[in-house]
This record gives C-alpha cells, sequence and structure tokens, in this order.
C-alpha cells in the first residue's frame, strides 16, 4: 500500500512538472523585434531577433550581430570562369560560406565541393576557415537545436553567367544602392531555389523584413556590428573594427553585370549597398538567418528584450524534421 502511494506521488509530481513545461511554452508568442538566445559561436551565445514570421507561426531569426568575418567563396582552379579563378564566385549554391554555414561537421572534415577556403586561396589571406568546424558543428549546437532548425526552401538569384541554371526570371538584377531601391526588378530576377537551414539574407528579405520593419527595429538596424568575438578573431587591423562601429556584411544575392561573377552584395558600414569580390574575408562580414520550427522549441527563460532574451532549446526528434518552407522572395 505505502509503496503504490509513493509510485502515486512521483507520478503526480513527473505530469506536474511536464505541464508547468508545456504551459511556458504555450505562453510565449514570439513577435517581430523580439530576441532570442539560441546556438553559439566562439563559445558565445548567439543573440537573435525575430525579423519576420511565417503563415504557420515559425520565426524567422537574424543575428542582431555580425558573428565572423570570412570570405563568401574562395578564388581557385575548381572555376571556369578566370574572374572567379583569381576572385571566388558570387554564385550561392556552391559557395563556401553556405556550405560552412549548413555544415555540421568537425573541424577538418568538411569535404569542401568546391576550392577550400584556405588562406592561399584567400585575397592577402585573411580569415581562412578550410579547417574550422561547421557553424551546425556540436559545441556550436546541440543536436536537439539542430533539429528545431526549419529547413527552407527559397529563391536565391543569379548572375547571367549561372542563368542556364535558373528555375524562374527574365533578366539580371538592377543595381541600386540606396536600400530603398535595391528590390527594383528582384521578382522578374533569374533565380533558383535553393534548400537551406542557415543563410545570408537576399536583398529582398533585408529590404522587406528589417528595412520595413525599422519603427520596430531601428532605422540602422539592417547595418551590422560585430561582436567582441568577431572583432578578436579577425586579422583585420582597422581602427573602424569594433563592437561600437558599423561594418561591412554579405547577403547572398550576386551583383550582376558590369561587377563581373565574383561580386557579391553587401551591406556597406555607412548604410549603402555595395558590391566586393568574393574571396575577401577580411571585410566580409558574416550575419546569418535561420526559421525556427515554432513546434520544436522550448523557452527556458526570458522575456525577450536585448537584457533578457527568451533562452530556447530544441526538443529531441526521434527523425529528421522534414517540414520544408516555400518563400517567395
Amino acid at each position: 500500500m505505502k509503496k503504490n502511494f509513493i509510485t502515486s506521488i512521483i507520478c503526480i509530481l513527473m505530469v506536474s512538472v511536464f505541464m508547468v513545461g508545456c504551459a511556458h511554452q504555450e505562453v510565449i508568442e514570439l513577435k517581430i523585434g523580439d530576441y532570442v538566445q539560441f546556438g553559439k559561436y566562439n563559445d558565445t551565445p548567439i543573440l537573435w531577433r525575430v525579423i519576420n514570421i511565417d503563415t504557420d507561426g515559425n520565426p524567422l531569426l537574424f543575428s542582431d550581430r555580425i558573428i565572423s568575418l570570412k570570405a563568401f567563396d574562395a578564388a581557385g582552379n575548381y572555376h571556369s570562369n578566370d574572374c572567379r579563378i583569381g576572385c571566388g564566385s558570387n554564385y550561392w549554391k556552391n559557395s563556401n560560406i553556405r556550405q560552412w554555414l549548413n555544415s555540421d561537421k568537425k573541424a577538418n572534415t568538411i569535404n569542401w565541393i568546391q576550392n577550400p577556403p584556405t588562406k592561399e586561396n584567400m585575397f592577402t589571406g585573411y580569415s581562412p576557415y578550410a579547417d574550422e568546424k561547421g557553424f551546425l558543428a556540436d559545441g556550436n549546437f546541440t543536436e536537439n537545436e539542430r533539429n528545431s532548425i526549419n529547413p527552407i526552401m527559397h529563391k536565391s538569384l543569379l548572375d547571367n553567367i549561372d542563368k542556364d541554371k535558373k528555375d524562374g526570371g527574365e533578366s539580371i538584377l538592377t543595381l541600386a544602392s540606396d536600400i530603398e531601391e535595391i528590390v527594383q526588378n528582384y521578382d522578374n530576377a533569374y533565380y533558383e531555389m535553393v534548400e537551406d537551414k542557415v543563410f545570408l539574407l537576399s536583398l529582398k528579405e533585408l529590404h522587406d523584413y528589417v528595412w520595413e520593419n525599422k519603427n520596430i527595429l531601428r532605422k540602422e538596424y539592417y547595418i551590422g556590428k560585430p561582436t567582441k568575438e568577431a572583432v578578436d578573431h579577425s586579422p583585420e587591423k582597422n581602427i573602424n573594427l569594433d563592437c561600437t562601429h558599423n561594418w561591412s556584411n554579405w547577403l547572398r544575392t550576386p551583383a550582376m553585370t558590369p561587377s563581373g561573377p565574383s561580386f557579391v552584395r553587401m551591406v556597406k558600414s555607412n548604410g549603402s549597398i555595395f558590391d566586393y569580390f568574393a574571396c575577401f574575408g577580411g571585410r566580409g562580414g558574416v550575419r546569418p538567418a535561420l526559421f525556427l520550427n515554432s513546434s520544436s522549441i522550448i523557452f527556458k527563460s526570458g522575456s525577450g528584450v536585448e537584457s533578457d532574451p527568451y533562452i530556447v532549446e530544441g526538443v529531441p526528434h526521434n527523425k529528421k524534421n522534414n517540414n520544408f518552407l516555400i518563400v517567395n522572395v
């Protein structure tokens, strides 16, 4: 009798703990502008900002700051175009930065699909990352956290040289330097559909989700500032490279002719949108984005403000999450 009583008490306590956890998860509804802590990089928790919520309630997180300075893509003979051989490629799908952002491999084990981002393949040797572990690797993200990231199938624009790979579009993108004008003919530009878990923002995502939400996020929020760790780990020596100054960061959109097939669109420190060649690692800030699966996260604590962000952890999955999003941007 006594044994049954103790067993009943334990069961009641377990149910109570479970209900409290579920209730805590249910009462939080993320909104644009909320701060979220999720994963780590350089042994430091990553702070994100919610910049969009899709129709299924899944939040799009955008790194609050530039987390690293890296080249978009390496130079080398894998490329067939002379410009790309010397300066890297602006083709997102095969880029080193895309492969690194989506990799969960250990250090020195990433099987690079093209020229590896070694010192020899970087302009002036800045910021090689060929031997670094993948962004999603253990130590940065747990398996449960990785399972909580929603894969997305989305548009990635193409340079004129790559238009044979297109899934749609009728022309090259019109270049503009003003944040308000960067999507002039975006919807008609050459593109292909690419699947990512982690990605850099496109011009349209930057415009529609960050710039257009400036009243919530802040007018200059689309311009990145580096973390202390990004500054400490960078070989770039510049008086303006510190946590208080804006710094340039990559987008995933290529810069079309006449720049050439090595040039990628970037957000410059002064807020203008400009182009830089892909293998320059010392100047290119990395400010990633990802979608969380709202049904696969638990909020451990926090109130959603910068000083007290929601702290998120993933929940165990028995199988891989195959819920793909389609985003028409």
